[in-house]
Formats: structure tokens, C-alpha cells, sequence
């Protein structure tokens, strides 16, 4: 006797339908997916890299470069014309000196000694021609005059024979010290002004020791005076071997190319010691393994790793030198995520 089939209960039925979906779902999932990073690139290239010592100091006259006006004779001055720190041009009048008593009085003994002089020539050859006088004679007489005529000369390119003296500069500069006061009296080689030529300006900085065996004599210094300003290109021009006792630092000069400076004025001096040449790479594009620098080349589309050295780096750029397939673009970003041999998709720099 057949026994009738019963109905599934609820559990039973949902149970079998688990069991068809699951079979079914395990049927249509996908194989795992192969791995693969995001990187960009950019082609093999070479450059070069300065190596660099930098210093600070101040912009300074040159131990030579200044120039310090005097009178050549006593004068009052009338007045000065500039202040220190002033820039003049040649020509420009620095000062106005009137002539002192003792001045005024040497001149007109000047004027009357060559007029006395004259007058004793002309008697002397009066009498010569009436035979009363010798050769000899209207020569020490003719010798008197030119003494007397040199004399008054002296006085006058001194400007003795003017009542104020003009004082000019004599070259484009930078006044650094007025020593003349309005109203005084000057004597004789008094100094009015320091002048200091624009090309006779310096950079004078301080060095650290631990850096000086780096840096020459000649080695170019690119000078920066403001943040954002153009550099300016100068040289080492000279080279403590000691350090200051006041600083600590070596003291070490560079020269300046024509300009306007303020002396005085803070700057710094970029000292190059060697430029390094090679392939220019990101700084970020070799990644430190170990005591190793390693960077990533895409070589049909994975990564190739290759060791290399770096020789310099500077503002965010490296010179690197190693085994790098100049036909293949160098990973620049993405590279922190690479193991060798792992499949990457580009995005390579324009």
C-alpha cells in the first residue's frame, strides 16, 4: 500500500531552497582578481643638481673700498649737502666750503709775489739790453717768475681764490660717514665725507667650520637680499682658515655684481662646492629599503624595481645613478604600494 506524500513543512522548505541558491550562487561567483596599482610616470631624464654651502652676513665695503674727501687747504664750511647713507652720483655736490682768513691771504701774497716778480724780470731785461745786467741775471729773475706763477697756480686749482669751494663727488657711491659740520672751521686735510664705491660693496658672512673644507677660493655664491628677490651671482674672494673668536664662524668674503645694496643690509650667500649631474628624479621617487634607495620603472605594464644611489638632492629633486632602462617611465607617485613584478595602470606626466 503506497503511503501518501506528505507536505514539506516551512523549515523543511526553506532549508532546500538555501541549499539550491547557495549551489547556484557557487556556480556564478568570479575567480579572484589580479592586483594591480594607480601610478604615475614620467620618461628618463637628466639634469643636474648643485651642491650647496650656504652662509649669512651683511653687506659691507670692502676693506679697500672707501674713500675719505679732505680739504687741501683750512676752510669754514658753509654746507654740507648729503647724509650718511646717502647715494650720490659723480658730480653731485657733496659740500660748499668758504675760504678762512689765513686762505684768502696766502692767495692775494701769491698774486702780488708773481707781480713782484714780473716786474723784476722786465727791470732785469731793461737792463740787460743796455748792457748793465748778464744772462745770468734774467735767468734767476725769469726762474723767480715761474716759481712765483706756480705757486699762485697751486692755490688757485685749491680754490683759494674763491670765496666758497665747491665740493663734488668724484664717482658714484654710497655715502657712508659725514665728518663736516655746518659752521666749522676746517684745517688742512680735514675729512668732510666717507664715500664708498657701489663696486666696492662685499657680502661678509660667517662660515660653519665643520663646512669649510667644502668651499674655494672663486667658487660661485648666488646672493639672495630680500625673500623672493633675484639672486645675484657672486664669488668667493676671500677665506678664513680660523674661525672668529667672536662668532665662532670662519669669516669668508663675496664680491658683488654692479647694484643698488644698502649697507648694512642682512643677506644670505648660497656658496655652490660641486654641481652633480645624472638622472633628475622627484625626491619622493626613491624609496628608502634599508640601507638602500630603490625606484620603480613600468616595463608591459609591472613594476621593475632598481636599486640606486643617490648623489644629491635639492628643492624637492634627487640625482640618482643605478641600472635604469632609459627606454622605460620612472614611477613618481604611487610607488609606496609597488613590490616587484606587481601589474600597474598608468597615468603618465605630461
Amino acid at each position: 500500500m503506497t503511503r501518501p506524500r506528505r507536505p514539506l513543512s516551512r523549515l523543511g522548505a526553506a532549508a532546500v531552497a538555501l541549499l539550491l541558491l547557495g549551489a547556484t550562487g557557487a556556480s556564478a561567483a568570479p575567480g579572484p582578481a589580479t592586483a594591480s596599482a594607480l601610478v604615475k610616470t614620467e620618461p628618463v631624464h637628466d639634469g643636474a643638481i648643485e651642491n650647496t654651502v650656504t652662509a649669512y652676513g651683511r653687506i659691507e665695503p670692502a676693506p679697500s673700498g672707501a674713500t675719505t674727501l679732505s680739504l687741501p687747504l683750512p676752510g669754514i664750511v658753509d654746507s654740507v649737502e648729503v647724509a650718511a647713507g646717502a647715494t650720490v652720483r659723480k658730480g653731485e655736490v657733496i659740500a660748499r666750503i668758504g675760504a678762512d682768513p689765513a686762505t684768502r691771504a696766502a692767495y692775494k701774497q701769491a698774486k702780488s709775489a708773481l707781480h713782484a716778480a714780473r716786474s723784476q724780470r722786465d727791470q732785469v731785461k731793461d737792463l740787460l739790453r743796455n748792457h748793465l745786467a748778464t744772462r745770468a741775471q734774467l735767468g734767476k729773475a725769469t726762474e723767480g717768475v715761474v716759481k712765483a706763477r706756480t705757486a699762485l697756480e697751486a692755490l688757485t686749482r685749491e680754490g683759494a681764490g674763491k670765496a666758497v669751494r665747491v665740493v663734488t663727488a668724484p664717482f658714484d657711491a654710497t655715502v657712508t660717514a659725514v665728518q663736516a659740520v655746518q659752521g666749522a672751521q676746517l684745517a688742512t686735510a680735514a675729512p668732510l665725507v666717507t664715500l664708498v664705491r657701489a663696486s666696492s660693496l662685499i657680502v661678509s658672512a660667517g662660515l660653519d667650520p665643520d663646512k669649510l673644507g667644502r668651499v674655494q677660493l672663486g667658487d660661485i655664491a648666488k646672493v639672495t637680499l630680500r625673500p623672493g628677490d633675484p639672486v645675484r651671482s657672486g664669488k668667493v674672494i676671500r677665506l678664513g682658515g680660523v674661525a672668529n673668536p667672536r662668532s665662532g664662524l670662519v669669516d669668508v668674503q663675496v664680491s658683488l655684481p654692479a647694484g643698488q645694496y644698502l649697507i648694512g643690509q642682512v643677506v644670505s650667500a648660497e656658496i655652490v662646492t660641486a654641481t652633480v649631474q645624472g638622472v633628475v628624479v622627484p625626491r619622493d621617487a626613491a624609496l628608502t629599503k634599508g640601507k638602500q634607495h630603490v625606484l620603480y620603472q613600468v616595463a608591459n605594464g609591472h613594476a621593475r624595481a632598481v636599486q640606486v644611489k643617490i648623489l644629491a638632492s635639492r628643492h624637492g629633486k634627487s640625482v640618482v645613478s643605478g641600472k635604469i632602462d632609459r627606454s622605460l617611465p620612472i614611477v613618481i607617485q604611487g610607488n609606496y604600494q609597488l613590490k616587484p613584478g606587481m601589474a600597474v595602470r598608468t597615468n603618465a606626466k605630461s
